[in-house]
């Protein structure tokens, strides 16, 4: 039974993985990034991106999985991904600035309705938004 948005945000089940991820409780660490998306942002995102993939082919080859474990730096990789969860998080709001809502709940809550492309194109196209350093 698929169940609204808008009943999922009030403590129904939903079957949307998405949106369950988006309201978890384990949500990106708090934003250290104001303002418009600015070209250090991006070149921080880029740079997380890339050792994000270069951590996740360790993991599809058991011997370079064991050596990325029992690298000193192991420890740090989970601050490192989610460093990567917030900027990938706030890349995404600096895609959404640009689109209108779906939905508004209670004048606060804005819903968008992003399709697999829409996402990808957000998360691993060009930014929407650029803005020259401060």
């Amino acid at each position: 039974m698929e169940v609204s948005p808008v009943a999922a945000l009030h403590g129904r089940q939903t079957n949307d993985a998405r949106l369950v991820r988006l309201c978890s409780p384990q949500a990106p660490t708090a934003a250290t990034e104001f303002g418009l998306w600015s070209r250090a942002y991006e070149q921080q995102y880029q740079a997380a991106l890339a050792e994000r993939e270069l951590y996740q082919g360790a993991n599809s080859d058991p011997v370079a999985g064991i050596a990325t474990v029992a690298n000193p730096d192991a420890v740090s990789w989970v601050n490192k991904k989610q460093t990567f969860q917030r900027l990938r998080f706030e890349r995404l709001c600096a895609y959404l600035r640009h689109r209108l809502p779906e939905a508004e709940i209670g004048c606060s809550i804005l819903v968008f309705d992003l399709n697999e492309r829409e996402l990808n194109h957000a998360l691993y196209g060009p930014p929407a938004e650029l803005s020259p350093e401060f």
